[in-house]
């Protein structure tokens, strides 16, 4: 084919390389990669506010499972990726160990022989995940009703998980969250090592993958018998519990006016707002470090700015800049110079200082330990210091050197 032209001839192709392989390397490593899967598109798991519990008539999530000689119950989380992982030396399905910080290893298991069929059945929608190398055998022995559409999956990915608890449901809602979050923090470092080797690929692959990037989250539960096991999609957008979240009249007329430009959002908020991001994306030392770079970017120019205000020249200013330390200002200057009606909180001021000697060993000798949690909390402690330093800033009087809304 000619290339004369400085864009795409487009053509009609008929994909290639959807023969199913001979066997699978999975065997025993999934459910959901190495069978087939019904879901019944109009139920479907949601979690309820916390704290809301609902009424015992409602029954008990996968009441018939039992538990292993063990005590305890095992918990696969599988999602179809947005992106294709290329095949290992030819194999199309593959399971690796792969180390999220101090705990155990999360066995992720891929495959790139997943096809999703779809079809309306009895006034209901339904969809089947099963793999290629069932799917002829499948479709013989299946009374399907016609006009049903069959199409490839991208890389579907799996990892099992053992769970205890008094009973299938109090096991799978007391460690779905930290299931889903080691889940996707595995996923993550595997997306990260196929960016080490993708760098002549295009499109731009996304960074980091969070979990909305997924419409749906499969589960299912096994207990004592092997072969019976619970199976639902798990739909994180929706709750019962209220209707979806709808923006107040002050929040539609800000929400425009950062959309069309005619606000704008200070570095520092950017940063703090990135952060949040990358602890849904469970890249927790990412997220870290954005919230820090925020806090310490914001408390620096407030101190430069009060410093100003209470009459230390430009020049001074100039020469000292570079020794104004972030530890000093936020614990020191910061305190004396804000007025006495108006001083930071000191719980707020202790979760900072905290991220702040955690940053310091995580930047000097490479070591990070931070849950989920505390980092939601840190954030939190960070959004609201933020908004103290820009009271702070409206309270004296003049604007800063940025935005209002740092």
């Amino acid at each position: 084919m000619n290339r004369s032209d400085s864009y795409s001839r487009l053509l009609w192709v008929k994909p290639v390389g959807l023969d199913p392989s001979s066997e699978t390397n999975l065997k025993g490593e999934s459910v959901l990669l190495g069978s087939v899967t019904w879901i019944d598109e109009e139920i479907f798991l949601v979690p309820l506010a916390i704290g809301l519990t609902k009424d015992a008539s409602l029954g008990k999530l996968m009441a018939g499972l039992e538990t292993d000689d063990k005590g305890a119950f095992k918990l696969e989380v599988g999602a179809v990726l947005p992106i294709w992982l290329p095949d290992l030396c030819g194999q199309r399905d593959f399971a690796i160990d792969i180390p999220v910080g101090d705990d155990a290893p999360v066995r992720l298991a891929f495959s790139n022989q997943m096809m999703k069929l779809r079809f309306k059945k009895a006034d209901y929608l339904a969809h089947i995940l099963v793999p290629r190398y069932h799917l002829e055998k499948f479709l013989e022995s299946e009374d399907l009703p016609e006009g049903f559409h069959l199409e490839p999956c991208k890389t579907m990915a799996a990892a099992r998980f053992t769970v205890v608890g008094a009973d299938a449901e109090e096991a799978l809602e007391k460690n779905i969250a930290v299931c889903q979050d080691r889940f996707i923090h595995a996923l993550n470092m595997a997306l990260e090592s196929h960016l080490e080797l993708a760098t002549n690929e295009s499109p731009i692959l996304a960074a980091r993958l969070d979990l909305g990037n997924f419409d749906t989250i499969y589960i299912t539960m096994q207990g004592s018998n092997p072969k019976e096991a619970g199976v639902a999609p798990y739909h994180l957008s929706w709750y019962i519990a209220r209707s979806p979240r709808e923006y107040t009249a002050e929040e539609t007329s800000r929400f425009l006016a950062l959309a069309e430009g005619t606000e704008t959002i200070g570095d520092a908020r950017r940063l703090l707002n990135a952060g949040k991001s990358l602890i849904e994306s469970a890249s927790r030392e990412f997220a870290f470090l954005q919230i820090m770079i925020a806090v310490e970017i914001a408390t620096m120019r407030a101190v430069y700015g009060l410093l100003k205000r209470s009459g230390v020249s430009q020049t001074v200013l100039n020469d000292y800049d570079s020794e104004l330390k972030f530890g000093q200002s936020l614990n020191l200057h910061l305190v004396s110079l804000c007025p006495p009606n108006l001083k930071p909180d000191k719980a707020t001021v202790g979760r900072i200082n905290w991220g702040r000697k955690l940053r310091n060993t995580l930047m000097h000798e490479a070591k990070f330990s931070a849950t989920r949690q505390q980092l939601l909390e840190l954030h939190g402690a960070a959004s609201a210091f933020l908004d103290f330093l820009a009271e702070v800033e409206r309270s004296t009087g003049e604007k800063g050197t940025e935005e209002v809304r740092t």
